[in-house]
């Protein structure tokens, strides 16, 4: 089992960019996102997509004053 981290996601919301990161490498699985303090749940069509180890991908593009924030344990 990983150690729990949260962080702000990594990259900028801009309306466009779906696409965001982690700043450690995530154990697959245990991802959380939030988005303005509202959980996201990947299953759902404003979720979010695991992409690799330490990236994952909206489903719908976050706008220029929003927050995304995530836990996840680091591998």
């Amino acid at each position: 089992m990983g150690a729990p981290v949260k962080d702000k996601a990594i990259g900028t919301p801009d309306g466009v960019l779906l696409d965001f990161e982690t700043q450690f490498d995530y154990i697959a699985g245990t991802l959380r996102v939030w988005l303005n303090g509202q959980l996201k749940l990947a299953v759902n069509d404003d979720g979010f997509t695991e992409t690799g180890a330490n990236t994952f991908q909206m489903k719908e593009a976050p706008r220029p004053t929003d927050v995304l924030f995530t836990l996840y344990e680091a591998q």
